[in-house]
């Protein structure tokens, strides 16, 4: 408890390392003083469990100070973090061989372990995530890790962690080295209809899990969003902001909402940044999600990218974004994805991590409602969250969902208790798991272009590489809704959408070697 005495008007220190524990590096902000919690928490948690007793620890500080001189610039602690966890352990060793254990060894690794810091901290771990899959195939993930000598020698293994739909239980398995920095691992196939939530990791020879990706993915309480993977699913409905409500329009706000500024707005998102013009300080996003697209919903916008940060966000109450009534009762696993941007933790703002960000559904127009999200943690940047609705609520034809940001003022706290908090919600997309259709075997030879895609009027079917005998087209139903005489070789032929229903259709087309198919979506 750090500087009791400071203020004249109470007992309270300027800092306590004993409470509000921080972690590397998801309570990174970028500021060297609260940053610097970290660190000192770890020493302080190592002092608890070594006894408590001051001769010990400050004889192991002195020992490890020669080699605590951890210069770097912001973005890199991971590295000087790891090298005060690696001098402490090479001043408590007594036999040149931190491998095998150091006297105070497990008291130093799990305090550092409390506030995230491993000896793979430094290590960097690369990943395109999987956003969507086949059904009954197995799910290849990969990835690529940086970890340079000497710190190689502490690796143990590369980590694949994940879980089935609402499962609350996450399994664990090696990657496997492929050569050089590159990994690989599988999730099982899995039938169509299916979300798997997954997040990557590192662990050191003392078996602790470092380096998560997504940051945060495994924190307890509130995790970070995982990376999601749709199974065998098709796209029947969007509400892209731009071209797109399938639903009709949303409301920008309900009854009980009390947020003074940063109300949410359907606009072209204004990027608020902490240093103008630098797009590493931002912190409300300046480019929406949809691709092509320029609107999405924010909790308003600054007046322009120079402003403060704090002049449009959400300030002193809640604000909520609501969609419109959904009908659901057509599908047999409707399965809800969105991309969301919530910030509570910027560099330049108080209080981090204070405010929740909430999203919850209700199956009967909003008389009650069942939490999706409720957390206290974001992260600066686009993410995408998915869930089978049944796992929620009961499929009905009146679901709604809200999206919450909220800032909650904390008494006596700094800058008088508020938070600097910003939300974004683009790309809000229904999927159906995929017709079962009767085919033969699907030929990959066969090119077929289908365009415009997503249409409205009309279809064009143009193949290439085959002669078509028939061409028919099927609903998520799995019936029979256009069928066509032999199109030849090379052939093309255009189908009017007249009387077809907004949704996913699937082209199959008879070739002599057997079948190829091609999904499209029709809009209003």
């Amino acid at each position: 408890h750090v500087g009791q005495g400071f203020y004249t008007g109470n007992e309270d220190g300027i800092r306590r390392y004993d409470m509000d524990l921080k972690r590397y590096p998801e309570d990174l902000i970028g500021q060297v003083h609260s940053d610097g919690e970290i660190i000192c928490g770890a020493w302080y948690d190592t002092h608890l469990l070594m006894g408590a007793d001051w001769t010990s620890t400050m004889e192991l500080f002195i020992n490890t100070y020669p080699g605590l001189q951890a210069n770097t610039f912001n973005g890199n602690e991971g590295e000087a973090f790891t090298d005060v966890l690696l001098d402490a352990l090479q001043a408590d060793d007594d036999d040149g061989d931190i491998s095998n254990g150091t006297p105070n060894g497990n008291a130093i690794i799990v305090g550092f372990d409390m506030h995230g810091i491993t000896l793979l901290s430094n290590a960097s771990l690369y990943h395109n995530d999987v956003e969507f899959a086949p059904d009954e195939t197995d799910i290849a993930i990969n990835a690529v890790l940086d970890l340079n000598f000497p710190f190689n020698q502490y690796l143990d293994e590369v980590k694949l962690v994940y879980k089935i739909n609402d499962s609350s239980d996450w399994t664990s398995t090696d990657m496997a080295n492929t050569g050089g920095d590159n990994y690989t691992g599988s999730i099982p196939a899995q039938p169509k209809g299916t979300v798997v939530a997954y997040y990557l990791g590192v662990t050191d020879i003392n078996g602790l899990l470092s380096n998560i990706q997504p940051i945060a993915a495994n924190q307890v309480p509130h995790p970070n969003l995982p990376y999601y993977v749709l199974v065998g699913v098709q796209e029947v409905g969007i509400h892209d902001c731009d071209d797109y409500e399938d639903w009709g329009s949303w409301q920008t706000g309900v009854q009980g909402d009390n947020a003074t500024t940063g109300i949410w707005v359907l606009d072209i998102p204004t990027g608020s940044f902490g240093t103008p013009g630098d797009q590493n300080t931002v912190v409300q996003p300046y480019l929406q999600h949809t691709p092509g697209g320029e609107y999405c919903f924010v909790t308003g916008n600054a007046s322009n990218e120079a402003a403060g940060i704090g002049e449009n966000d959400v300030d002193a109450g809640k604000t909520t974004l609501q969609t419109s009534d959904i009908d659901m009762t057509e599908y047999e696993n409707p399965i809800v994805a969105y991309w969301r941007w919530y910030t509570n933790a910027p560099a330049s703002g108080a209080n981090p991590n204070a405010d929740w960000w909430q999203v919850r559904i209700s199956n009967n127009g909003g008389n009650s409602w069942t939490y999706i999200e409720n957390t206290l943690t974001g992260e600066i940047g686009w993410r995408r969250h998915a869930f089978r609705v049944s796992d929620y609520v009961t499929i009905t034809d009146d679901i709604m969902m809200q999206f919450i940001a909220s800032d909650s003022l904390q008494i006596g706290q700094n800058l008088d208790g508020g938070s600097l908090i910003e939300a974004a919600l683009d790309d809000f997309i229904l999927y159906e798991e995929e017709a079962d259709i009767n085919v033969n075997e699907v030929v990959s030879s066969v090119d077929v272009e289908l365009y415009p895609n997503p249409a409205s009027d009309l279809i064009n079917i143009e193949i290439s590489g085959g002669e078509a005998k028939a061409v028919r087209i099927f609903n998520t139903l799995g019936e029979i809704v256009y069928s066509s005489q032999p199109l030849g070789a090379f052939g093309r032929t255009s189908v009017s959408l007249t009387g077809f229903a907004v949704g996913v259709y699937t082209v199959v087309i008879d070739i002599h070697e057997g079948q190829v198919r091609k999904n499209f979506t029709v809009r209003n």
